[in-house]
């Protein structure tokens, strides 16, 4: 974890978190949320934005760039694996 002396210094973040959400993370889908959860927990601070992006047959923007963690949580909250991966 950052410590706040650090996580006041730094300048503002964009971040994006891409998760695969084709059927082949069926087994897998839990700990990609937690560990965006946690990516969004333990470095956003209110300066900063993030966004959730996930792709399966297609990209898609699931939750717009916010500064607002319950926004984010939501967004990960409804990720289900459906689809095949197109490479």
């Amino acid at each position: 974890m950052m410590s706040p002396e650090i996580r006041n210094a730094r300048t503002r973040i964009q971040a994006a978190v891409l998760l695969d959400t084709s059927t082949s993370m069926v087994e897998e889908m839990d700990q990609a949320v937690a560990a965006a959860s946690r990516f969004f927990e333990q470095l956003l601070t209110p300066k900063d934005r993030a966004a959730v992006m996930s792709f399966a047959d297609r990209p898609q923007l699931r939750v717009s760039f916010t500064h607002d963690p319950a926004v984010l949580a939501g967004g990960l909250a409804r990720l289900e694996p459906e689809g095949e991966t197109a490479l």
